[in-house]
């Protein structure tokens, strides 16, 4: 195999419509020698996000040699995995609420904390991930990053609408520090396939010139056996409706928050079906207010927040511009606050 593209996140950077153009082009791209493996074993097949869960849920780990034998069976020339928990595991698997038997608020609420054992654990996740991989002649990291402020803000709507927690947005904050010190993230990756290997883009409209489904590509080095990577772009279809995960408004989110807190006591049985009326309610709530679209912005926080907030990643951001993007200035996001 001549390349490997492991597209790692981050969430709520365009993933959906990424995985949804690859998704939906299976076919073409198989004609051209690119398989992107559909994932068989949970209900989302447009992506690999279940890699990352089952090497942190170790209850699900039997799925995984099934799908890695196919993975090594294969004459592709290039292979795509994408899924964006593996740029936020196994942090976030100590954020989600535990996945097997009952569960009560305190540890609900204990099971939400920062882990100061991250490093090590993300390591051995990457670890345990590259051993899994055929054998290639290069393997690219490509990461989309999101000014910190913005995606806390997305994540946090996101977590909210899935029931997934009930603290308040500041609390919720110190949860995903460790995911947000891009710099101290990519590393790991770069330790592991070379700093040469992650290629890095920046969420932002004026900074995604042709879209995240051009920008991904590029990234990749996924092309055809003729290398042209625009000639491939062109001719890939446009599934519907590639952002299907619209944000909660204002009042639906705090309606959610308020519901997510009185369910919390239940079994897991009960709070699944629970959890799926209060997900529709809070959907019908927005209404038009949550339309999902690119770039959107949530503003939960007030201007002084957002400054103070950014200025613990200043210089891990400035890190990775010049390391992975050349740039001297050290300028990673460009949009104004």
């Amino acid at each position: 195999m001549k390349r490997i593209v492991l597209h790692i996140g981050y969430g709520k950077t365009g993933t959906t419509a990424i995985q949804g153009s690859l998704a939906a082009n299976r076919e073409l791209l198989a004609t051209e020698g690119i398989l992107y493996p559909e994932w068989r074993d949970f209900v989302e097949r447009d992506n690999h996000n279940g890699i990352a869960k089952c090497l942190t849920y170790r209850q699900h780990e039997a799925f995984l040699p099934a799908f890695f034998k196919g993975l090594h069976n294969c004459t592709a020339d290039t292979l795509v995995i994408s899924g964006e928990t593996l740029a936020i595991y196994p942090e976030r698997g100590l954020l989600a609420r535990p996945q097997r038997g009952s569960i009560d608020g305190s540890l609900f609420q204990k099971n939400y904390r920062a882990d100061p054992d991250w490093k090590h654990k993300k390591r051995d996740l990457i670890g345990e991930l590259k051993s899994k991989l055929p054998d290639s002649e290069e393997v690219r990291v490509v990461v989309f990053l999101r000014r910190q402020d913005l995606w806390i803000e997305s994540i946090y709507n996101e977590d909210v609408k899935g029931g997934y927690t009930a603290a308040d947005f500041h609390a919720f904050g110190e949860y995903y520090k460790n995911s947000l010190h891009f710099d101290q993230q990519l590393e790991l990756w770069a330790d592991a396939f070379g700093p040469e290997n992650v290629a890095v883009r920046v969420y932002e409209r004026e900074q995604l010139q042709g879209g995240v489904v051009r920008q991904f590509f590029e990234a990749g080095k996924i092309c055809g056996p003729d290398g042209d990577v625009n000639q491939l772009v062109a001719r890939l279809a446009h599934p519907q409706n590639t952002t299907p995960n619209p944000r909660l408004s204002a009042e639906a989110l705090a309606s959610r928050r308020k519901t997510n807190a009185r369910m919390v006591w239940m079994p897991e049985a009960l709070w699944r079906r629970a959890n799926s009326w209060a997900r529709g309610r809070a959907d019908a709530l927005s209404q038009k207010a949550g339309k999902g679209e690119l770039f959107a912005r949530q503003e939960l926080l007030s201007r002084v927040e957002r400054v103070a907030f950014l200025a613990q990643f200043k210089s891990g951001n400035e890190a990775v511009a010049r390391k992975y993007l050349g740039r001297e200035d050290g300028q990673l996001f460009r949009d104004p606050l």
